[in-house]
């Protein structure tokens, strides 16, 4: 009996320390949902998405949904943090997150990747992204909040969503051209959804 405890201690002991791995954001996005992740990086939004967190490191982006966490975490902030992998509405996310620490500011601030509509996708998900030549289809109209927007830009179509307690709430659509930058998402479920800036 003492012999299989002590192999079951072990077993336990070996599986925390592979958890608490310090891995990056790509790898952390090849493992399964359900999998508990340590990982760092910088965070590229604020509170105008609520207490999500987007965070990327270089190799990839992903966000990170917790209340405790968003509430304090702000943008540019250097972040090392634990947490579980799971699926929502085709967005891959850290929730809950078991633990973090913030470093304070980061010494280097993340750079938009410049992309078109077509190519928003995995390969770019839970990144800052950046969207040249932006017509949108309400132009004139007023943001809302909650809402999405549908857009152009050089032949290809995107859209683009603002939760409710974003800054642009209430203020005009443009009608010119304009840069788009916002974070690369998804949101998919049965008769709506995709990819997405918000």
């Amino acid at each position: 009996m003492k012999k299989i405890l002590l192999l079951f201690s072990f077993v336990f002991a070996l599986n925390t320390v592979v958890q608490a791995q310090l891995i990056t954001i790509a790898e952390a996005r090849l493992l399964n949902e359900g999998d508990t992740v340590n990982i760092s990086g910088t965070i590229t939004n604020g509170d105008e998405l609520g207490t999500i967190r987007y965070f990327e490191d270089g190799t990839a982006g992903i966000p990170a949904y917790d209340y405790d966490f968003g509430q304090e975490a702000v943008r540019h902030d250097s972040i090392t943090l634990t947490g579980v992998l799971v699926d929502y509405n085709g967005l891959l996310e850290l929730t809950p997150v078991t633990e973090y620490t913030i470093h304070g500011q980061a010494d280097v601030e993340i750079v938009p990747m410049v992309v078109t509509p077509d190519e928003l996708g995995e390969d770019n998900e839970g990144q800052l992204i950046q969207i040249e030549n932006v017509i949108f289809a309400d132009g004139g109209g007023t943001f809302g909040g909650g809402s999405t927007y549908s857009f152009d830009a050089d032949g290809e179509s995107g859209v683009i969503y603002l939760s409710s307690s974003h800054s642009l709430v209430g203020e005009i659509i443009p009608v010119a051209a304009v840069t788009l930058v916002g974070l690369s998402s998804q949101f998919s479920f049965t008769g709506f959804g995709g990819y997405q800036v918000i």
